[in-house]
């Protein structure tokens, strides 16, 4: 059995924050691209999804693992199906 998840096109994948392991230093902040991140209440928090392309730079910086991606983009030709 396959456990991968299928995403239709236009579905936003967001990675995810444990608010337990932040501890707000905000290294992940200054290292989002497109100023998708910022601390909300001494937390990590995505507050522009609508910027977030999943690029993985606040995964990367964090020095306590708070983030996580747990899906892999894989960009696949559109099947159609009739």
């Amino acid at each position: 059995m396959d456990d991968r998840f299928c995403f239709a096109e236009g579905d936003q994948v967001l990675p995810l924050i444990s608010e337990e392991i932040c501890t707000g230093c905000g290294e992940c902040v200054e290292a989002c691209p497109v100023g998708a991140m910022a601390l909300v209440e001494g937390k990590a928090a995505i507050v522009r999804p609508e910027l977030c392309s999943y690029c993985g730079d606040c995964e990367e910086l964090c020095p306590k693992g708070a983030i996580a991606r747990p899906f892999e983009v894989v960009l696949q030709e559109a099947v159609r199906h009739d």
